[in-house]
């Protein structure tokens, strides 16, 4: 058999004695050839017993070149494995591919750390809980856990968004086991923002929203959540096309006030005011009258009219009181009374809910009363002011105000007697008729003077109905 030898490189990695005579000689040379290197190769099972540090090999278990590092075999590169269940015995470094999940993973430290996916994390199937992030020691333990903060660091904080805060939303039987204090939801049953505080759950804002269709003459207002619409004609009616389960309309009813006394005449009363709320039956409607003021005295020797009532969701306010007159002296009863005459013409009575009385006679006539309280007791030979309205809503809006008393000749007071906060018409002087009531107010007309010659009484206010419901 002949064997050829390339002598150079024969010289150059043996020495003069046949052996090896400088490891470099061997491996710190360069490699020109296009083709390959060829490795030991085998399964992890077939790994050398003694190793010794800087070996390499290929690992066809695992798929890759792998080296022995002094105490351990690790992975240098090379595909993963492809597999349903993990490789058995692998290094660090090692890769997986989990070919049933499609996700990777590498080992690293006696356990397979996943390392990348395709999805969000909502995707994972068996994404780790807190409870099954460790399986030994306590949740102080872990290097990576979730970034806690205290209460205050979240809830104590200013918040410049400018769009929303999410809040729970349910029905009543969807309200938590176990509430703390505190706790806020939206209830949809009843349609109120509700709170738990003192062992119960407690309503804290009604937000159902109410759409209404309407006839007859009204002005639509919208302030904040609410829509009010104000009626101001002589009939109408609403509609509800929609109505959420709880949902209230307020409602304001006001008739027309009474018309003034003749001669010294005493203020006209009021128009009696209803004021409430109803749940309203969807695709239900509900009309209603709206009551004119009653007529002014033209003579000493009757009173002034009483206003007409007006009528809504079978509820009526009663016009108001007419003032009284030189001769009758007492003013008529109404919503509000009218006011006396002749120096001591009582007041006439209101109606329970609705008004007040008017006031007595003091030589110039007496105040008509109010829908807001009883007309001031007037002073000797004084002309008397008309009671104070209604106030509807706290807004500062007066409705039914009584009309102020005429002033009588040879007394002192030749004014015109204001008459109440919520439209009452003012009282005549020694020489003038009594003003009429405030359009749309209930307010009463104002008593007529007595000087040179008799003066008439003013004309009651109209009535006006206010229906006031939230629209967003």
């Amino acid at each position: 058999m002949t064997l050829a030898v390339n002598l150079a490189n024969l010289v150059d990695a043996l020495g003069t004695d046949g052996t090896i005579a400088d490891a470099k000689s061997v491996s710190d040379k360069p490699n020109t050839s296009t083709g390959y290197f060829d490795l030991p190769s085998g399964t992890t099972g077939q790994r050398p017993a003694s190793p010794t540090t800087g070996m390499v090999r290929h690992n066809s278990s695992l798929g890759l070149i792998e080296t022995w590092n002094g105490t351990t075999w690790t992975g240098l590169g090379g595909s993963a494995t492809i597999s349903s269940t993990a490789p058995a015995s692998p290094t660090d470094g090692a890769l997986w591919f989990n070919s049933t999940t499609g996700y990777l993973y590498v080992y690293n430290t006696n356990s397979w750390v996943l390392s990348g996916f395709s999805g969000s994390y909502s995707d994972l199937t068996n994404k780790p809980t807190l409870s099954t992030v460790a399986t030994t020691g306590s949740y102080t333990d872990l290097t990576n856990k979730p970034t806690t903060f205290p209460p205050a660091s979240v809830s104590d904080q200013a918040n410049t968004s400018t769009g929303y805060f999410g809040v729970p939303t349910g029905t009543t039987a969807q309200r938590p086991e176990s509430p703390t204090t505190g706790a806020t939801r939206i209830n949809t049953t009843t349609n109120y923002i509700e709170m738990y505080y003192g062992g119960a759950w407690v309503n804290v804002i009604y937000i159902g929203l109410v759409t209404l269709s309407y006839t007859g003459t009204a002005t639509l207002t919208s302030v904040g959540n609410y829509n009010t619409l104000t009626f101001t004609g002589t009939t109408g009616s609403i509609t509800a096309t929609n109505v959420p389960s709880g949902a209230l309309i307020e409602y304001l009813l006001v008739a027309g006030g009474g018309g003034g006394g003749n001669t010294m005449g005493g203020g006209g009363g009021g128009g009696g005011v209803l004021y409430g709320t109803i749940t309203p039956t969807v695709n239900t409607q509900y009309s209603f009258t709206i009551g004119p003021g009653g007529a002014g005295a033209t003579s000493r020797a009757a009173n002034g009219l009483n206003g007409t009532a007006t009528t809504a969701f079978g509820l009526t306010a009663v016009g108001g009181g007419g003032g009284a007159s030189w001769t009758p002296i007492t003013g008529s009863a109404g919503g509000s009374g009218g006011g006396g005459s002749s120096g001591s013409g009582a007041g006439g009575a209101g109606t329970s809910g609705q008004g007040f009385a008017g006031a007595t006679a003091t030589g110039s006539g007496g105040g008509g009363g109010g829908a807001g309280g009883i007309a001031p007791a007037g002073t000797a030979g004084v002309a008397g002011s008309g009671g104070p309205g209604f106030n509807w809503q706290s807004f500062g809006t007066f409705y039914g105000g009584g009309g102020g008393a005429g002033s009588g000749s040879g007394y002192s007071s030749n004014i015109n007697a204001p008459g109440g906060t919520g439209g009452g018409g003012s009282g005549g002087t020694h020489s003038t008729a009594g003003n009429p009531g405030t359009p749309n107010t209930g307010g009463g007309g104002g008593g007529g003077g007595y000087g040179s010659a008799d003066y008439n009484g003013g004309l009651g206010g109209s009535g006006v109905i206010l229906i006031r419901y939230r629209f967003q």
